[in-house]
């Protein structure tokens, strides 16, 4: 028997195929509400972009119901940004979509003791990718920067 009879056919990827307009939608809206403005309601109603844009793409795997049980649970966690902007809010916030995300991914682990290892590794992969790509781009593109000029300063 060969090991290609035992293996299974691969699954085919499903991707939105709206996630580069959710994408883009999401960067406008940073811009729009959090750039230059006082953290107050703009951080909330962000979370809650955030939190439809990570279900969107997940709405034919998940049921409408639990689409909207898990906004309700972002609203819920986010609704201390609303009052006064601080880290225990923008922490529980971010554990909120961190749960969001790691459920529409059906990454969440069946026991309750699973949970803190999933977070863990969901919340440092993001940062080491992040590095790892940057690290990806050739040293000649990093080095081609024109280091900023100073030009002489005459009150004359």
């Amino acid at each position: 028997m060969d090991t290609t009879d035992s293996l299974t056919a691969p699954m085919p990827i499903r991707r939105y195929p709206g996630r580069i307009a959710v994408l883009l939608g999401l960067v406008a809206l940073a811009d729009f509400l959090i750039f230059g403005q006082e953290p107050g309601i703009n951080l909330f109603l962000f979370a809650l972009a955030v939190c439809a844009g990570i279900l969107l793409p997940a709405t034919k795997e998940l049921s409408p119901s639990k689409a909207a049980l898990l906004l309700g649970l972002s609203l819920l966690a986010s609704a201390p940004l609303l009052e006064t902007p601080s880290a225990m809010g923008f922490a529980l916030c971010l554990t909120a979509l961190m749960s969001v995300a790691l459920v529409s991914g059906k990454l969440m682990p069946r026991s309750l003791t699973g949970l803190p290892l999933a977070f863990s590794r969901f919340a440092l992969v993001i940062p080491l990718r992040l590095a790892e790509d940057v690290g990806k781009y050739p040293p000649c593109y990093r080095r081609n920067v024109e280091e900023p000029r100073s030009y002489p300063v005459s009150i004359f």
